[in-house]
């Protein structure tokens, strides 16, 4: 089996297409990502003779308002929080979805040196350059 062929860091060009989690992704909906706790409801046991179970109980109960719940005692001691579907669950601050219309970041980085942002068309025949060069390199092994 042939070896890979390490090249020197300047003739070596890493092409990146890049959308960066702040620019190009917003926080969405239980909903928009078709999550499965709000589509099927959701369950949460929670040992309330310690903490962290005992807090995140008071904080359901206080935040009543925001989410409909049904609470039992389970046989070992445990409560359980039953949340119907439909509604927001406890991890939606995390949702995300891309922002549709807005363009990634097209990147070329030449032997390790400083990022280059270039328009697409050039990041395309850049790319098409250097697997040119790359198929010619190979070839002559």
């Amino acid at each position: 089996m042939a070896q890979p062929v390490r090249l020197p860091a300047h003739l070596v060009r890493q092409h990146s297409y890049l959308a960066p989690p702040d620019t190009h992704f917003r926080q969405a909906s239980c909903e928009e990502v078709d999550c499965p706790a709000w589509r099927e409801g959701f369950v949460v046991d929670l040992d309330e003779t310690r903490d962290p179970g005992m807090g995140q109980a008071q904080y359901l109960r206080a935040n009543r308002r925001q989410r409909a719940f049904a609470e039992e005692v389970l046989a070992d001691g445990r409560t359980r929080f039953r949340f119907p579907p439909g509604q927001r669950c406890l991890r939606s601050s995390r949702h995300r979805v891309r922002i549709e219309d807005r363009l990634g970041l097209f990147v070329v980085r030449n032997g390790g040196g400083e990022p280059r942002l270039l328009k697409p068309e050039q990041w395309r025949d850049d790319l098409g350059e250097a697997l040119d060069d790359h198929a010619i390199r190979i070839s002559r092994r």
